[in-house]
């Protein structure tokens, strides 16, 4: 009797060890294991108990949540999670996943599935067609298709994203999804919205990347609408949003609008407007009736003068991004709490005297900024030529000139001499003037580049010459796109590799700028194939 006594009680406090049974502690190590747990950002200490493991919610002794999203998971679908039966959400969302998604029945509890910002492929359909509980379903942006569109059954949808999964037209189904709140079509080619105009519920959508040049009429349905993302289009025509009272969060970006829209006057609500990296030179008194604005980005455009007074007399506006536009002259002392003008035309001057008068702005962003005009200086084979950039070390600027636009020449004097020209001179150069003062009221500390020199040869050259060839990538490294100067190559294509040789991007070799703003910060190489052969370069993305 004593021995099954004893056998009774160590039995209970084998059980009573770890917050979960054994089988479920023993199908999260799996899934650690099968996706290298060890590199994880947030990685298990195997020894504590699944209590504390990051991302594993437990309740009443079960695992019933487990979020993952954004931990550098690798490798295919951890097919452990498939015992988790009692699961209620999964998030494996932005890591490095790949390879088809199993079928995922088992899982029947689900209420919320995020597979989105991987590498899967496949048919994406088969792996969640059963989970008609899903109340928050999210599997765009991967590699794979959808084989079928009939949402019909997921009836307590209210979140749905399907970006980038080749749609060329909007699921018909998706009509009846009444409590649907928020849709993520990004990155298709639709260009019929026609199956969406009954949404009226809707309070967000993103149609991003669907190469749209209008705004779609069916939006103005949407009278609940809150979130509007329209951006990487090629907008060029903007319909009145009249009924769209309840707006608050808006995104142009990277469309082709020359003007900023008229139509924005009714959007009383809004709160952040996103203009930037369009072609728009002004029009900005548009904006000064937007008297809840509080974040403005007009970055990337082609204003030029003096920063417009009409932005500056929003009441509200705390965030405002003026980067690489044309801007120049005075800093008006009513700037935002948070306010980016690098990449102008502003002046030492300009920007002491500023910094004289608020040298407590810790969120104002001013450098580097730019100056000169590009040019093209012709010089022949032997002879001397001289480069030149219009700033003086007399007013305590310090020069370093750069070749191939990122290339350190170790020249440091105010002009840049050659006197005997020689082949591999022929590139483009770009001047680094750094100043820096540390005062008692403020510091400065602020670079500006001279707009590039382009030194050719003045002899006659013809296009098949390959000393008269010029291929360079700039800026390098680079928070976002980089620019191509071509001269006389025959480019094919350019191809995106990770370090891994895994191809993430091909871009036409019409191409003059490449969009690198959605990867990660890491260092990638860009092969560029021509009809002569390729050519890699090592690219850095901060």
């Amino acid at each position: 009797m004593k021995k099954i006594i004893i056998f009774l009680l160590f039995s209970v406090i084998i059980k009573a060890q770890w917050s979960i049974s054994t089988s479920e502690r023993n199908a999260l190590i799996t899934i650690y294991q099968q996706s290298n747990g060890p590199q994880w950002s947030q990685h298990w200490d195997l020894e504590k108990d699944p209590y504390y493991w990051h991302g594993v919610k437990i309740s009443n002794g079960i695992v019933t949540e487990l979020k993952l999203n954004g931990n550098l998971l690798e490798g295919n679908f951890p097919s452990a999670i498939l015992s988790l039966t009692n699961l209620k959400k999964l998030d494996l969302s932005s890591n490095k996943l790949s390879g088809n998604i199993p079928n995922l029945s088992s899982l029947n509890s689900l209420t919320y599935l995020n597979i989105s910002d991987n590498h899967f492929t496949g048919d994406i359909w088969n792996s969640f067609s059963s989970l008609t509980n899903l109340e928050e379903l999210y599997v765009g942006n991967n590699n794979g298709t959808i084989s079928n569109t009939d949402f019909s059954g997921f009836t307590n949808l209210k979140h749905l994203d399907i970006s980038k999964l080749n749609l060329t037209e909007i699921p018909s189904s998706l009509a009846t999804l009444q409590k649907l709140s928020s849709l993520n079509l990004s990155n298709n080619t639709i260009a019929n919205f026609t199956n969406i105009a009954s949404l009226a519920q809707l309070q967000e959508i993103n149609l991003s990347g669907n190469s749209i040049t209008k705004v779609p009429d069916e939006i103005n349905n949407f009278i609940n609408l809150k979130t509007l993302d329209l951006s990487n289009n090629k907008i060029t025509q903007f319909s009145a949003l009249n009924s769209l009272h309840n707006i608050e969060w808006l995104s142009l970006e990277n469309n082709n609008l020359i003007s900023i829209p008229a139509e924005i006057i009714t959007l009383e609500k809004l709160t952040h407007l996103n203009l930037s990296r369009n072609n728009i030179s002004g029009g900005t008194g548009t904006l000064s009736s937007l008297i809840n604005l509080e974040q403005l980005w007009l970055n990337h455009n082609k204003l030029k003068g003096n920063i417009p007074a009409n932005i500056l007399s929003m009441p509200k506006l705390m965030c405002l991004s003026l980067q690489s536009n044309e801007l120049e002259g005075n800093i008006p002392n009513n700037l935002p709490e948070i306010c980016n003008i690098s990449n102008n035309r502003f002046s030492k001057n300009n920007l002491e005297n500023y910094l004289q008068l608020y040298p407590e702005n810790t969120d104002f962003i001013y450098s580097p900024q730019r100056y000169d005009e590009a040019k093209t200086v012709k010089a022949a084979l032997n002879s001397s030529t001289s480069l030149d950039q219009a700033l003086s070390s007399s007013d305590g600027f310090q020069f370093s000139w750069l070749k191939t636009l990122d290339k350190n020449t170790s020249v440091n004097s105010e002009n840049f001499t050659i006197n005997s020209v020689k082949e591999t001179d022929y590139d483009i150069y770009t001047c680094e003037a750094l100043f820096i003062k540390n005062d008692t009221l403020y510091n400065i500390y602020f670079t500006n580049y001279r707009e590039p020199i382009t030194l050719e040869n003045t002899e006659t050259l013809g296009t098949d010459n390959p000393e008269n060839k010029i291929l360079v990538i700039y800026p390098n490294p680079t928070k976002d796109y980089i620019n191509i100067k071509n001269n006389n190559y025959r480019i094919e294509t350019f191809n995106l590799y990770d370090l891994g040789g895994r191809i993430l991007k091909t871009f036409s070799g019409k191409e003059t700028k490449l969009d690198l703003s959605n990867l990660p910060s890491s260092t990638y190489i860009l092969n560029i194939k021509t009809t002569e052969g390729h050519q890699n370069f090592k690219i850095i993305k901060k």
